[in-house]
């Protein structure tokens, strides 16, 4: 795994620290396009609150092609945490609301089946929307184009895990 961005302040020292005690982590200061000759994963935030575009960009021997991935309402330790629930730009989103429950997609959940889509030796659609499994009977359009992200464990051990890392590392969330 390698990673590369700037350190700014306090907060990017911190997970610089974190990181760079991983074996498997090395952080690089430029990057140069012809390293990246197979794979390209680019994260960003979207307009719509609570969705992150991940771009998939496969260049290998056999498959030149993107994939964009709508993920919508992805929850990890990343996010600003109270005891209580997610802060989002001007909204707080409690753990115990219909909002949370039905449609928060736990990262520990996400990252099995988006490793698989890496994985994968055949295309992928250019646009692949990621649904928590219980919005499933909201969809209104072409499945094809529709990831459903199943609940692996129950709602009330990943809102541990979130308040457990927040008791942790709480000091971190107040730093400017």
């Amino acid at each position: 795994m390698k990673g590369f961005s700037k350190i700014n302040g306090e907060k990017e020292q911190f997970l610089l620290d974190f990181l760079g005690r991983n074996a498997s982590f090395t952080r690089i200061e430029a990057v140069d396009d012809n390293e990246w000759n197979r794979t390209k994963i680019i994260v960003t935030k979207t307009s719509q609150p609570l969705t992150h575009l991940i771009e998939i960009k496969k260049n290998t021997k056999t498959i030149h092609q993107t994939t964009q991935l709508i993920v919508h309402f992805l929850v990890g330790e990343w996010m600003n945490l109270d005891d209580s629930g997610i802060h989002t730009g001007k909204h707080h989103i409690s753990y115990t609301s219909d909002q949370f429950n039905k449609e928060a997609i736990d990262i520990d959940d996400f990252l099995p089946v988006f490793i698989s889509l890496l994985l994968k030796k055949h295309d992928l659609p250019p646009v692949v929307n990621v649904i928590s499994n219980k919005m499933a009977t909201n969809r209104t359009k072409n499945l094809e184009n529709y990831l459903f992200i199943r609940d692996n464990r129950p709602r009330h051990i990943f809102v541990k895990r979130l308040k457990k890392h927040y008791q942790r590392y709480n000091r971190f969330y107040h730093i400017s």
